[in-house]
């Protein structure tokens, strides 16, 4: 019986199981902290060790500017601004920009203030004005110039003569003065019909319906012709942001543009000098084919008169009143 206690024993001691072992104590905090005396271990499989992962402290703030940041970038977008100012002091001539201009009850002081007349009193028209979008025209402490295609600049101070009513549109004639001085003749050879230089009479401009003009930019883009000179639509001003075609939905109301107020009057119509390239005077383009096709209408752009004058900067905000 002995034996056999004994050797139960031994039995039972050989099938029991060995002792697990201790997990180690933790190291001392100093031990993490030790610096180049202590290297550290790599990070246990499933596990992000403390300097593989970004602190979150600070997160708040980081993602906070990020947002603000992009959403500063969408409302500039959203927002519409002056991108050009355009205007010329001979009617039909092609368009110069300025950085600047000074809306007044009348439009824009000594923009348009001269137009070219054919024989028969009518200004040019049509396929008649195309040769002028090749000349530029500078008008600057009274002096009038004009550079020709050919490289000549036909410069002098106008000097008034005839008064006359001329007539611009079928229904719309205006007080006239021609003028004297070297225009007409070095006009007439270039376009190839006499042409003689007038001046609007009093304050008002030589704009056909309103003093000011607005065309998007958008809307420009929108008409799917691809890179095209926006000068051919003769705007005084050309906005960039915003919706296509939106400017259609401010006729009947006013609007703010830089530091002058206007009221958008009525959509802009548009002729067959919008298919021509205004760099070269050659037709580039079907536009009048492309703005039926976008809105239904040939007409691109809005008209509106001056409620408030004032300074107009390429880079002010354009909004609704």
């Amino acid at each position: 019986m002995r034996g056999t206690g004994t050797a139960t024993a031994t039995a039972r001691s050989a099938r029991a199981r060995p002792p697990r072992r201790r997990p180690a104590p933790p190291r001392p905090a100093t031990t993490r902290a030790s610096g180049a005396a202590a290297r550290p271990r790599p990070p246990a499989t499933g596990r992000t060790s403390a300097a593989a992962t970004p602190s979150t402290r600070g997160t708040g703030t980081a993602t906070a500017t990020a947002r603000s940041a992009s959403e500063r970038i969408r409302d500039t977008a959203a927002v519409t601004r002056v991108a050009r100012l355009l205007l010329t002091p001979v009617k039909s001539l092609r368009l110069v920009e300025r950085t600047s201009v000074a809306i007044g009850s009348h439009g824009v002081e000594g923009d348009r203030a001269f137009f070219l007349l054919g024989v028969d009193g009518s200004s040019l028209r049509g396929p008649r004005r195309l040769p002028l979008c090749r000349m530029t025209a500078d008008w600057a402490d009274g002096v009038l110039s004009i550079a020709l295609p050919d490289g000549r600049v036909v410069a002098d101070r106008p000097e008034p003569g005839e008064a006359l009513r001329a007539r611009w549109d079928m229904d719309l004639e205006v007080d006239a003065e021609l003028v004297a001085g070297p225009w007409a003749a070095a006009l007439s050879e270039a376009c190839g019909e006499p042409i003689r230089l007038a001046r609007v009479a009093g304050e008002r401009g030589g704009w056909s319906g309103f003093p000011v003009s607005v065309i998007g930019g958008p809307s420009i883009d929108a008409l799917g012709l691809g890179p095209i000179d926006p000068r051919r639509f003769r705007m005084l001003v050309e906005t960039a942001g915003g919706a296509p075609f939106q400017e259609d939905g401010w006729i009947g109301r006013e609007v703010r543009i830089g530091d002058a107020v206007v009221r958008v009057e009525e959509a802009c119509a548009r002729c067959a000098v919008t298919t021509v390239d205004p760099e070269t005077g050659e037709r580039d383009t079907d536009a009048l084919r492309a703005m039926v096709a976008a809105k239904g209408a040939a007409d691109l752009g809005v008209y509106a008169s001056v409620v408030e004058p004032g300074t107009v900067r390429v880079g002010d905000p354009v909004a609704p009143a």
